[in-house]
């Protein structure tokens, strides 16, 4: 046998005789090359033969991992950015533009009702809130000697000096619902002057941190007059003027209907004994 010279191509028999055979690969052309030179089994071959064929530029999936571990933060940075803005901007409307309120006593029910518990009679079948603020505000008082206690409850449609029932303390504090919420435009009075019968959040002059930081009234003077009230009527004067000065400054009707309370209804009659 005469040894070919690295220009000249080899003999296939020579190939075949020196070389064990290896079954053909079927699923690329590469599959014959690098089974001949691996030796490897024909699963082997076959696999190896898939890979050859593949793009050079083909990622392995060590290096998709790899890549894909930056997106993962970025999508975290990006979420972080997010919250940050958020809380800022619901930061820059609660201190500039609008903030909610829960009213805490029923200092201005009917309109606006704090903590309260709600009452059905069991004589006329009206159902009335009664104020479960001065229940907390005892409690807090005598703190650790506090002792629960009754107190009289009255039908509106009854009788506002002879109590119907009593209920006791805990009772109103347990099943006492939360007050009314209210949403308060700051900005407000910033374009307009306040205006008498308003509704009006302000700070407590005396506690403007403290637990009583906020109040809300309704607004019934103005700068620079003084007020007389007589059979819940408001009379307003300027500073100084005497007592013939004084003209009563009566409420819309908007506000009449909002302060009502009702003394009598023909559908809440007593029921006989």
């Amino acid at each position: 046998m005469t040894q070919p010279t690295p220009n000249q191509p080899q003999n296939p028999t020579d190939a075949t005789q020196s070389m064990p055979m290896q079954p053909a690969p079927t699923e690329s052309m590469g599959a014959p090359s690098m089974a001949a030179s691996s030796g490897a089994p024909s699963s082997g071959a076959t696999s190896s033969g898939a890979t050859s064929s593949a793009s050079p530029y083909a990622k392995s999936p060590r290096t998709a991992v790899a890549h894909a571990k930056p997106e993962e933060e970025t999508n975290i940075v990006e979420t972080l950015q997010s919250l940050v803005v958020a809380f800022a901007l619901a930061m820059s409307v609660r201190s500039f533009v609008t903030e909610g309120f829960v009213i805490p006593t029923g200092s201005m029910a009917p309109t606006l009702m704090g903590a309260h518990l709600r009452l059905t009679s069991p004589s006329t079948g009206y159902s009335y809130p009664i104020d479960a603020g001065p229940a907390a505000d005892v409690r807090r008082q005598l703190g650790p000697n506090y002792r629960d206690f009754f107190r009289g409850v009255y039908d509106p449609m009854l009788s506002v000096t002879d109590p119907l029932a009593q209920v006791g303390n805990e009772t109103v504090l347990r099943e006492a619902r939360m007050g009314d919420r209210v949403l308060v435009l700051k900005y407000l009075y910033a374009f307009s002057e306040p205006k008498r019968w308003d509704v009006v959040v302000f700070k407590n002059p005396t506690d403007p941190n403290g637990d009583a930081a906020n109040f809300i009234k309704r607004l019934v003077g103005l700068p620079d007059e003084q007020l007389l009230m007589l059979d819940g009527d408001i009379f307003t004067a300027p500073l100084g003027a005497d007592r013939s000065k004084f003209e009563i400054q009566r409420k819309p009707e908007m506000v009449q209907r909002a302060v009502w309370q009702e003394v009598h209804h023909s559908d809440f009659a007593p029921v006989d004994p």
